[in-house]
């Protein structure tokens, strides 16, 4: 009689820093780490990836039946809550970050594993999912008889159809989850429709290979290696200087902050509301966010900068004259409701704004260079200097033509090791500020490359501007 393997976790790359792990799950028949072959070399090999510790999962599952008495290969919701379990003992639980790496029917064991397990859901920051049958297969029939792994696959079978059906339930708690679906070009196992069907258009992607090779990548330029990469680093890629695991650890708590706060959104305060709508926008939803301003609008002065601030980030997508023209006027309240309650946090946070918008969606120099001078004062009268006194005092002087003094404080204010969100606002702030490659070199080299991303065009409107 054979003899079935125990569930088996292979350190491919195990530190005692990292505080995300990426965890690679076979498939049908496949086999712990041999089905990957050099795929976790590859991302061992990438810099841009060491904030990840490398794990192969492996599970039972054979062609053929187990006869005896006492065993059988495990049938999927076994496997999934095998799976679920597995993530909650060492070394698994060390980790606050998870990606999930399936192949072939592991995808459905990871699918499963997330729709039962909440606090999986909130730990699991990427998942993907190669030539995974998400809709079923047909030909699983075949040997549905004898082997429950293949009656959990079929197309009509409970399984498929439950695990669908939950998923769709399960939509608002997998709103901060990077999911992708990947379809090989020439799989006959795993139709595209099957692998491809139940996801958005942005989550699904087809490279080239069968279903055995869609997974052995055999250099970092194979696409079944970049898909990954490329999905695992999202923006990072264009904006190296962050942490790409630090990112993704913060994507995580953004969808917490939506669990919790959403339900009760017509009862939070200004704060509340602003942290739930900054973590909105960060999951990509701003329309929602737009949506719960405009319904619980408030005049505290972090409500009035987060509402500016989500017309500013519309007006640099769509460049509506009316976005920009309201942010400012927000702005300005803002600015002059922190100067009654003699708020120097507020003032400078409210000011640098003005003077950003102006300068740069306005070409108004003087009122703008008033404005900076405002936020220069409020970040001298705080009590504290801060990360973002520093990079509020750093921003004022590029508008007062100081660009050697903006880059010396720049510098400064990277040293802090703030949260990625608050160093990619700082960075693409100061970015659509400076005009021209040569300017952004020579402020932003704190950040490294700062060419990578193109400032817009300023605005050639004139208008009557006041005295500075």
């Amino acid at each position: 009689m054979n003899k079935m393997r125990q569930p088996e976790l292979k350190a491919i790359r195990q530190t005692s820093a990292n505080q995300n792990a990426i965890v690679f799950i076979h498939g049908f028949t496949g086999r712990t780490v041999d089905t990957w072959q050099r795929f976790p070399e590859l991302v061992q090999q990438d810099p841009m990836l060491k904030g990840w510790d490398v794990f192969c999962y492996g599970y039972e599952s054979s062609l053929f039946p187990f006869f005896g008495f006492w065993e059988g290969n495990p049938p999927l919701p076994r496997l999934a809550k095998q799976l679920q379990d597995a993530t909650n003992i060492a070394p698994l639980t060390q980790y606050t970050g998870l990606t999930l790496v399936a192949h072939s029917m592991g995808g459905l064991v990871v699918q499963q594993a997330l729709v039962i397990s909440e606090e999986l859901r909130q730990r699991v920051t990427h998942a993907f999912c190669y030539a995974t049958p998400s809709c079923g297969l047909a030909k699983a029939k075949l040997g549905s008889f004898f082997n429950r792994q293949a009656r959990d696959m079929r197309a009509d079978g409970p399984f498929i159809r439950g695990l669908r059906e939950r998923w769709k339930s399960k939509a608002d708690s997998l709103r901060h989850l990077k999911f992708f679906a990947v379809a090989g070009s020439t799989d006959e196992f795993v139709p595209s429709d099957s692998a491809l069907t139940p996801f958005r258009e942005d989550q699904c992607r087809v490279i080239h290979g069968n279903h055995l090779e869609i997974v052995k990548p055999e250099s970092d330029r194979d696409d079944s290696f970049l898909v990954f990469r490329e999905g695992i680093l999202g923006e990072v890629r264009d904006l190296p200087f962050l942490d790409a695991a630090r990112v993704a650890s913060e994507r995580n708590e953004f969808g917490k902050v939506v669990d919790t706060l959403l339900p009760q959104a017509a009862f939070l305060d200004d704060l509340h509301m602003a942290r739930l709508v900054i973590a909105l926008s960060e999951l990509g939803e701003s329309a929602k966010a737009h949506a719960l301003l405009e319904n619980h609008a408030r005049t505290g002065t972090d409500f009035l900068g987060v509402w500016a601030g989500q017309l500013k980030r519309r007006w640099r997508l769509y460049g509506h004259r009316r976005d920009i023209d309201q942010a400012i006027e927000l702005y300005r309240q803002g600015c002059a409701e922190a100067e009654r309650n003699q708020d120097p946090a507020q003032i400078l946070y409210h000011a640098i704004n003005v003077a950003h918008l102006l300068e740069v969606g306005k070409n108004m120099r003087s009122a703008s260079r008033e404005f900076a001078r405002k936020a220069l004062e409020a970040c001298a009268a705080g009590p504290t200097r801060d990360y973002w006194t520093i990079v509020t005092e750093a921003e004022a002087h590029i508008y007062l033509g100081k660009l050697d003094r903006a880059a010396e404080l720049y510098a400064e204010a990277v040293k802090l090791e703030p949260a990625p969100r608050h160093l990619k606002t700082t960075y693409q702030q100061a970015c659509h500020a400076l005009p021209s490659a040569k300017s952004r070199t020579k402020v932003l080299k704190a950040f490294g490359d700062p060419t990578r991303l193109e400032a817009p065009p300023r605005s050639t409107e004139s208008s009557p501007t006041p005295a500075s």
